[in-house]
């Protein structure tokens, strides 16, 4: 992002209202060029200079045909610096619902009865529907993977 980017809203709860707090703290990565941005991630300045200048070029054409962005949600970043590079984390989040399963983790119809040879495991049918059990999901994805598993090489 550019500078004008950066201190519009605080980027994460917590944060300072224009991010430069982070910026000094070092949790987020400040450059002079795009090229300089892209060897302080480690990535090839070459290939970072050129998605800068396509997604440029979106905004200018105002169209994304690589991801497909609306024109309203293009905005050019500033030609002359400074940038910046947020480093991001995967997370485990999970939705709860979808279809009903029994203890051997088959998917039952609306009547209640099984479908034969159709399972479900992870959060997909979980056996927690009406809560969000934060960290609970991973455990009952490694439990329900198993044992839907199991009970579907018992019908080869």
């Amino acid at each position: 992002m550019d500078h004008k980017g950066l201190t519009q809203a605080p980027l994460a709860q917590g944060w300072s209202q224009d991010n430069l707090e982070e910026v000094t703290a070092g949790k987020i990565i400040k450059a002079d060029s795009i090229a300089n941005l892209a060897l302080a991630i480690q990535l090839d300045p070459a290939d970072l200079e050129a998605q800068f200048a396509d997604y440029q070029g979106f905004c200018w054409d105002g169209r994304d045909p690589q991801l497909g962005r609306r024109a309203q949600n293009l905005f050019a970043l500033d030609e002359n610096g400074p940038y910046y590079a947020l480093p991001l984390t995967p997370v485990l989040e999970a939705t709860l619902g979808g279809p009903r399963r029994n203890v051997a983790c088959q998917v039952l119809d609306t009547r209640g009865y099984i479908i034969p040879h159709l399972y479900t495991a992870d959060s997909l049918g979980s056996f927690f529907p009406n809560i969000f059990p934060k960290g609970a999901n991973l455990s009952e994805a490694v439990i329900t993977g198993q044992i839907a598993g199991v009970n579907a090489l018992k019908n080869k």
